[in-house]
């Protein structure tokens, strides 16, 4: 009965330890989570980012979604008209 308990634990425990080698090799892989390389940017029109950069590109400028957000919160109704508003 001890022995079949042991064997449980040594399982447990190889199991737990491959588990965390796949996990680190899944983040390795990928490159991110471990600060590894991603690949390079490959679009060359309509990425706004540097050449050459590496992770997801960007199409639209940082300051024109900033100018799209601020239009969205323009077209928001005022204090006046939602006080006006039924329940």
């Amino acid at each position: 009965m001890k022995r079949y308990a042991k064997l449980k634990k040594t399982v447990a425990c190889l199991l737990a330890i491959a588990l965390v080698f796949a996990v680190s090799a899944t983040a390795l892989a990928e490159g991110g989570a471990l600060g590894g390389p991603s690949d390079p940017c490959t679009l060359t029109e309509g990425c706004v980012l540097e050449n050459g950069h590496t992770g997801d590109c960007q199409t639209v400028s940082p300051s024109a979604q900033a100018a799209a957000v601020q239009e969205r919160i323009d077209a928001l109704p005022g204090a006046e008209a939602l006080e006006a508003m039924d329940d």
